[in-house]
């Protein structure tokens, strides 16, 4: 990722507000060269532009583009942190008559300041940074962030064949004795939500306000996971909104798979063995619904949205998990 070390802070776009756009006297002129430089020649530029850190460097489609960039980028800077807590926990039996138990369980937190930038390698991350000169106003849960995991494997020899339960000879143990049973189940939290950027603000990446619970009473259906009505168009474009990176008492759909195979291993001569296997992964061919779609596009800075306007908020059009898929497999070992 990069950095633009150009970007006015929220203190400096609230201070001077519309003012930003008053023309004000530019004394790098004399030192611009560039033929396709935007402030080639000029005597005045916008406020803004002076207000930057390196104004020389300053660039831009016109003279009355607002904020349209900077000229100094810093690439690769590990400017966001985080932080991870969590609980851990193992339960294992080993193979005793017949069965084995492997149980895994973790209940943890990831925080951190960068959802957009280096840290951002998984998960949803398109909510970008309000002031990169401010961290402090992204610091929340992770978009990886999953609180609860819970995974387990359960393997079983079933009691039919040589020297089991039902003790089976011959033909009979070839073809129903030495079978094992393994089910493998996986059960999550699903990621959060970050909020959307994209409030018609032309000075940063104005977030919404927070005016209800997300969460509270949503539908949590594929038409509508929840609603938009938990935002709103914050009243001044020169001022962050309330509400902070990740959309707060909301989730995606959390993980919840069950694996099923069967086995059995043949016995060729003394040192040759053919393992077959028939296994149905997501058995249950249960639906993990996808991220939901999280925008907020107000068609003029300063304006609410009506309910046509925002058709397909909170709409789930993918699915997060595969089908159930079967397969058959063979493993000769000589």
């Amino acid at each position: 990722g990069n950095t633009d070390l150009n970007s006015l802070s929220l203190g400096t776009i609230a201070q001077y507000q519309g003012n930003l756009l008053n023309m004000v006297p530019y004394p790098y002129a004399p030192a611009i060269t560039n033929p396709d430089a935007p402030w080639l020649g000029a005597t005045q530029v916008p406020k803004w532009v002076m207000l930057q850190k390196f104004p020389q460097f300053s660039y831009g489609a016109s003279p009355n583009s607002v904020g349209a960039g900077s000229g100094v980028l810093e690439w690769g800077v590990p400017w966001g942190d985080s932080i991870y807590h969590s609980l851990q926990a193992k339960l294992e039996k080993r193979l005793t008559q017949h069965f084995t138990t492997l149980l895994s369980f973790t209940w943890g937190k990831l925080i951190t300041d960068d959802n957009a930038g280096s840290l951002a390698f998984n998960g949803n991350n398109f909510a970008q940074a309000q002031d990169i000169t401010n961290l402090n106003l992204e610091r929340n849960v992770s978009t990886q962030d999953i609180p609860v995991y819970f995974s387990g494997l359960l393997s079983y020899d079933l009691p039919v064949g040589a020297g089991r339960a039902v003790n089976v000879r011959g033909w009979a143990n070839g073809v129903l004795g030495g079978w094992t049973v393994t089910a493998v189940v996986a059960l999550s939290d699903g990621q959060p939500i970050a909020t959307p950027n994209g409030t018609g603000d032309i000075w940063f990446n104005q977030r919404p306000d927070i005016v209800g619970e997300c969460g509270k009473a949503a539908p949590k259906i594929v038409a509508e996971w929840f609603n938009y009505t938990c935002m709103a168009q914050p009243a001044s474009q020169y001022f962050p909104g309330t509400a902070p990176s990740i959309l707060p008492g909301i989730r995606a759909d959390g993980a919840h798979d069950l694996d099923l195979s069967i086995a059995k291993h043949f016995k060729i001569g003394e040192h040759k063995d053919l393992e077959f296997r028939a296994a149905a992964y997501n058995f249950t061919n249960s639906i993990q619904f996808g991220y939901p779609n999280v925008f907020w596009v107000p068609p003029t800075s300063g304006t609410q949205p009506t309910a046509a306007q925002m058709q397909g908020f909170g709409q789930i059009t993918n699915q997060a998990n595969t089908p159930r898929q079967m397969s058959l497999e063979a493993r000769f070992k000589f």
